[in-house]
């Protein structure tokens, strides 16, 4: 999924032969031939291969706060594409200053081509944070035709799943906070 010299790439996910501290990436050390790299700080991994890491996973960052503005923006009522275009541009810049590799989003694209680009710059972006599912999910796009194509290989689990399920509950304490919140159907 990653663009043609996305500097990301290589911050976020080891290749065969990548440089895996000061060593050549063997794609024989991981079942799927690569391994994240993203969070993995070489100054404080140990063992070899060094996939332990002190390094605190991110819980939520800036790019996903922008990237969930511009769905907002994107898939609201306004259909706001020039706004959401210069929010994914925000995250693309950040990634490649110079824009010479990551051309910007034209912020006059169809809404269809605007989600593309959004659906994309989450996917690559937000890799390894577990986010995926979730917005697959949210996308319609994680190849569930209805609630009983989900398996969670537990009865009780399974028998637990609704449509509802969805959408997540909007916490009380925010609701309470904004009057013009409105809760989640089913909760």
């Amino acid at each position: 999924e990653f663009e043609p010299n996305d500097p990301r790439r290589v911050e976020f996910i080891y290749l065969d032969g990548d440089d895996f501290m000061g060593e050549p990436f063997k794609k024989d050390w991981s079942v799927t031939g690569s391994t994240p790299a993203k969070y993995i700080k070489q100054d404080v991994a140990s063992g070899f291969p060094p996939n332990i890491s002190q390094n605190n996973d991110r819980i939520l960052r800036l790019a996903d706060v922008i990237l969930m503005l511009a769905e907002c923006k994107l898939l609201g009522p306004a259909g706001d594409v020039p706004g959401a275009a210069a929010l994914i541009n925000q995250v693309r810049h950040r990634a490649d200053p110079t824009d010479a590799i990551l051309a910007p989003r034209p912020s006059g694209a169809t809404k269809e081509q605007m989600v593309a680009f959004l659906q994309h710059e989450r996917r690559i972006e937000l890799c390894f944070e577990g986010h995926r599912y979730d917005d697959l999910v949210r996308w319609q796009r994680a190849g569930l035709l209805n609630v009983s194509d989900i398996d969670f290989g537990r009865t009780p689990a399974n028998q637990n799943w609704s449509e509802k399920n969805l959408l997540k509950p909007i916490p009380q304490r925010e609701i309470d906070l904004n009057p013009k919140l409105t809760q989640n159907e089913g909760y």
